[in-house]
């Protein structure tokens, strides 16, 4: 299933904050996030036979517990 969400930047650790030049030297995509502003974001989730999700993209399969209501759809 396909999931959009709005994530909230909390902090950004000083090393990326004092190293942006360097990070985007070695990652030509980098982008810095600002500290306390909110983001969109999309992932591909997996529903296991356990109920469990999990993201598709990540490489080490992150699982996520859902909070709030949850929409049942076919």
């Amino acid at each position: 299933m396909d999931v959009d969400f709005t994530y909230h930047l909390l902090e950004v650790p000083e090393w990326v904050l004092n190293n942006k030049e360097k990070l985007a030297a070695l990652y030509p995509n980098f982008f810095l996030k600002e500290n306390g502003e909110s983001y969109l974001g999309s992932a591909t989730l997996i529903k296991k036979s356990d109920g469990s999700l999990y993201d598709q993209g990540s490489i080490g399969y992150d699982v996520f517990q859902p909070a709030g209501k949850l929409l049942n759809t076919p």
